[in-house]
């Protein structure tokens, strides 16, 4: 009898244990969404950045569309800012003319102060933040630099 008790009470416990740890997994993971913009339809998932994450960090997370001054939509999805200033997006833009075609990808960034640099092999894209509903974007190639505005969404 005092067996089946402690058994009973060790499942209860597992039960209340397992939930409130399954609701604190919950609140902090990612959820996955869909945008629709610049023409394509994307798939992402934006981790809340923790209390760990400096408030200026903090700042670029979520999901920022907006075009180059010349007109091409662009955008970027934020998934990730973590303490160290790394930060992991999605980059997208959408066709112009009929020289540039739609494209998507994830890349690794770094936050320094109120901006976000990424680098891949033919341009350097710097993010500023410019209040809590803008950011200025610059691309810069080998040949040309080009500047934007995005909003959050």
């Amino acid at each position: 009898m005092l067996e089946t008790f402690i058994h009973d009470a060790r499942s209860k416990c597992s039960c209340v244990t397992l939930g409130m740890l399954c609701g604190l997994l919950s609140s902090t993971a990612a959820h996955a969404d869909t945008l629709k913009a610049c023409g394509l339809t994307l798939d992402y998932k934006v981790e809340r950045p923790g209390p760990d994450v400096p408030a200026a960090m903090r700042d670029f997370s979520g999901v920022w569309v907006g075009a180059f001054d010349y007109g091409m939509c662009i955008g970027m999805v934020v998934e990730s800012t973590r303490p160290n200033g790394t930060a992991r997006l999605l980059r997208f833009n959408g066709s112009y003319t009929n020289a540039i075609s739609s494209v998507s990808g994830r890349v690794e960034g770094r936050i320094v102060g109120k901006a976000l640099e990424t680098t891949n092999n033919r341009f350097q894209v710097t993010y500023v933040v410019l209040s809590p509903t803008e950011i200025s974007v610059t691309a810069n190639s080998h040949q040309y630099a080009q500047t934007g505005k995005l909003k959050r969404q």
